[in-house]
């Protein structure tokens, strides 16, 4: 099944869909808490600093710290 935009919707698995909504919500919830989206961008930037050729390492510890938000 291949999934891509289509007249404004998007058509794919339900698991993308949970992918997709979960991340509105948590970009949602960084609008909100001023506090949280600046520590969140603090965790981003050590991150970057500390795996600047490892994408995979960088995203596995950012999904951690926004499950412990």
């Amino acid at each position: 099944m291949t999934s891509g935009p289509v007249a404004g919707r998007w058509f794919g698995s339900a698991e993308s869909s949970t992918h997709r909504t979960v991340s509105l919500l948590f970009r949602d919830y960084l609008r909100v808490d001023q506090d949280i989206a600046a520590q969140y961008v603090a965790v981003k930037r050590r991150l970057a600093a500390q795996f600047p050729h490892d994408g995979l390492a960088k995203h596995q510890r950012e999904a951690r710290y926004a499950t412990l938000s």
